[in-house]
């Protein structure tokens, strides 16, 4: 998702422009805006794209069909801004940025020197990882707490790298093949994780401690509680009543409602976050004034599916108009703040109009194919 690549690049990115003297100012910002446009393509993207996939029944490959036409086009665009953009800060002198390499980029954990940290450690002891391989090659050994661990090898380091990597590449395709069946995402997923995890710990010998120790477990409390307030708000027909006057302005049968739908899903998300408010506009219902009967929302603003791919498009976007606009911004923000404080203002003078952009050309683009096809 676009989040978990912001935790695994912001770190590398900076630390690399630091070492050859580049400014990471506008690699964070390439970063962040690059995430968020990147996971607008597929269902699986981001957690508000995530929640799309299970509210709306949309197929997977119809969705893809249409938003990766808009993300490749969008992200040729951003990339073209950012280097016209920050081209001094790109370009410009770079014996002055060396002096913040040294001992204070060594990031805790990933660039420590010294010995290694315990999730580093193997899942079998030194002695049994040095052994020779013998005529088994699945062997047995009781780990530090009791337990029984089975595990192949031990191979030669290229040998087990290359047959890991195979497995990694054959574990990613048969999980993108079942998205694009239409499976459960949430448990193709799953499924895809223990999968590697498995295999990890059996080819190179990893514990998956090391694993469970980086989720992030304060993040899924809060989103558990976000979906029971947003539920409980739901009851309140605040949202409804809200949705129920502007539900005649943001038809997405016309130029003007798409226009005006774009428009107010963008401000809504920088008010309320993503997350929220495409919970808040999915589960909302509407009076059906033919028979009085409750009907949702998204079904009452045109195609249901053209509907949902702008609302998972738009609520993605409109990320990158703020600093303060996506989960995925604070954390480069975080991430990097130890070699370069990205500040709301530098981040807005170029993420506020190039987002406007993007966000209005990849809904362009979007429609135009749908109408089209």
């Amino acid at each position: 998702t676009n989040d978990t690549m912001c935790i695994a690049l912001t770190k590398t990115i900076c630390y690399v422009c630091t070492q050859r003297g580049y400014h990471p100012g506008p690699f964070m910002v390439a970063i962040a805006m690059s995430a968020n446009i990147g996971s607008a393509a597929t269902l699986i993207g981001n957690p508000q794209n995530a929640i799309i996939a299970s509210l709306s029944g949309i197929r997977f490959i119809t969705f893809l069909e249409y938003s990766s036409a808009a993300m490749t086009v969008c992200i040729v665009v951003n990339t073209s801004a950012l280097t016209v953009w920050y081209a001094k800060d790109l370009y410009g002198s770079r014996n002055n940025l060396r002096s913040i390499n040294g001992e204070s980029s060594i990031e805790s954990g990933r660039y420590r020197r010294g010995s290694r940290t315990d999730e580093l450690q193997p899942l079998v002891s030194e002695t049994m990882a040095n052994r020779r391989w013998t005529n088994d090659c699945i062997h047995d050994e009781k780990d530090s707490g009791g337990n029984t661990v089975c595990f192949i090898g031990p191979f030669q380091s290229e040998t087990t790298s290359r047959a890991f990597r195979m497995v990694l590449i054959l574990s990613i395709i048969l999980t993108l093949i079942a998205f694009l069946e239409d499976m459960n995402i949430g448990w193709t997923a799953t499924a895809g994780g223990v999968c590697v995890m498995f295999f990890d710990a059996l080819i190179n010998h990893k514990s998956p401690d090391r694993i469970f120790s980086r989720v992030n477990w304060e993040l899924l409390v809060f989103f558990s509680g976000l979906f029971i307030v947003i539920q409980g708000l739901q009851h309140t027909k605040i949202p409804r009543h809200c949705l129920a006057m502007v539900e005649r302005f943001i038809h997405v049968d016309n130029i003007q409602g798409i226009c005006t739908f774009t428009a107010l899903i963008a401000v809504g998300c920088n008010i309320f976050n993503n997350v929220p408010l495409v919970l808040l506009v999915g589960l909302s219902t509407v009076s059906n004034e033919s028979d009085h009967s409750e009907k949702p929302f998204m079904s009452s603003i045109g195609d249901t599916d053209l509907a949902w791919i702008l609302l998972a498009w738009v609520s993605t976007v409109a990320g990158n108009l703020t600093l303060m606009g996506s989960v995925a911004n604070l954390i480069v923000a975080e991430e990097g703040k130890q070699y370069h404080e990205l500040s709301f203002a530098y981040y807005s003078k170029f993420g506020f109009p190039v987002t406007l952009i993007t966000l209005y050309v990849g809904v362009g683009i979007i429609c135009l194919l749908w109408y089209m096809v």
